[in-house]
């Protein structure tokens, strides 16, 4: 499923490319955990073109201008 992303882990699957310079593809809804309160929320999935590879994420904006990402669990 999606698993919370902090900065690091942002960077890391994003290949140091500035996701908020992409351009992103809307791709439905899916249910993750917010990280702060631990509740079950909406959130839009997304895909975006990094480095010529199409990568899927999760991101939506929890707070007044305060966005939570969240990546594919690692299995």
């Amino acid at each position: 499923m999606w698993q919370y992303a902090n900065d690091k882990d942002l960077n890391k699957y994003f290949e140091g490319e500035n996701i908020w310079s992409k351009d992103w593809t809307p791709l439905g809804i899916v249910m993750v955990i917010d990280p702060q309160y631990g509740n079950e929320r909406k959130a839009e999935l997304w895909e975006a073109d990094i480095a010529g590879n199409i990568k899927k994420f999760v991101a939506s904006e929890f707070s007044n201008n305060c966005w939570a990402f969240f990546l594919p669990t690692k299995t």
